[in-house]
């Protein structure tokens, strides 16, 4: 029997991501490459597919500049960067890129 790899990872993680999915009424599910990285936190693991784990993620979007056609769909690990560790986010919040 063929084993699954453990996901990489786990509800309350936080990740970076640099694309999202939105709606659009010609194209219908799209993605978006952004300008800059975004955290999100996972929110729940969906499982495993024959093309990995997907996850539920809460984008945290400054400013309320949520996208009003933002697809409610699951994100695979290949749409995450990379996991942080919170006090690394609290970091860049005050120092910023220099």
């Amino acid at each position: 029997m063929l084993q699954v790899p453990p996901p990489k990872y786990q509800v309350g993680d936080q990740v970076l991501i640099k694309e999202i999915y939105v709606v659009d009424q010609q194209n219908g599910l799209t993605i978006v490459k952004l300008d800059k990285t975004y955290t999100a936190c996972v929110e729940k693991n969906k499982g495993s597919s024959s093309l990995g784990y997907s996850y539920v993620l809460d984008i945290d979007f400054a400013n309320n500049k949520r996208p009003s056609n933002l697809a409610k769909v699951c994100y695979w690990e290949d749409n995450i960067l990379t996991k942080i560790d919170i006090q690394d986010e609290s970091f860049w919040k005050v120092w910023g890129e220099r």
